[in-house]
Parts: C-alpha cells; structure tokens; sequence
C-alpha cells in the first residue's frame, strides 16, 4: 500500500528501519525477516528485493554496514506490544513520516520512492 513500516526504539531517538546483527550461518535477507518479525510481529512476504548496503559510520565505528531490503508483502503474526527494545511501530506514507524520523532512513525511503540510485553512505 505504498507505506513502511518503522521503529521507535526504547533507547536511541527518531523513527528507524527493524533490524539488527546477522547470525553465524544466517544471510542478511533471512536476519532482515527475522527481525523484522521479532521486532514488529509482520512477517514479510514474498521476495525481498536489497535496496543498497551503506555504511553508517558514526562516533562508535567506522566499520559499522547497514543492509536495506525492500518486502512488498506483510502478514501479521502477533500483535505488537512495547518492551524494552522497541517502544513502538508504525505504518507510514513517504508523504507522511514521523517528524521525528533518523535521517538516514528518510533518506532510503525518499530513494526507494523516487526509484533512485542509493547514495553509498547512511
């Protein structure tokens, strides 16, 4: 329907992308669905197409890459509930974000709808 789905985490500012660290023997589109799902109770469903890797160098790392994958089907599988990670989701329109939005990722998505190349950097 032409929204996405964000974060707002419990200890960091702004709205956010799900996500989190890769597993041993885990590929980064099998962690972007499983955390996905832990994080928010959607499912994707169907392909995930990647939309770009970044680095996100900040004043921790300058090591740190991001993996965005696009899903363009969701299933609920439980509703979500706040905890001590995630204090809540949301749907939104790219023509109707949260203020309070992490500049990286309204970046990606003004990419993602406009169907631009992705800049290499978070």
């Amino acid at each position: 329907e032409g929204r996405f789905l964000l974060i707002r985490h419990t200890y960091m500012p702004g709205w956010h992308f799900a996500g989190g660290g890769v597993e041993p023997g885990e590929t980064a589109g099998d962690a972007a669905r499983r955390e996905g799902l832990e994080e928010t109770g959607f499912a994707a469903e169907g392909p995930l197409r990647l939309h770009g890797l970044f680095l996100n160098a900040n004043a921790a790392t300058n090591r740190d890459h991001v993996a965005v994958f696009v899903a363009t089907g969701f299933r609920q599988v439980r509703a979500f509930r706040s905890n001590a990670e995630i204090a809540e989701i949301g749907w939104f329109a790219a023509d109707e974000l949260p203020e309070a939005i992490e500049p990286g990722t309204a970046r990606r998505i003004a990419e993602i709808v406009a169907g631009a190349t992705p800049v290499e950097r978070w």
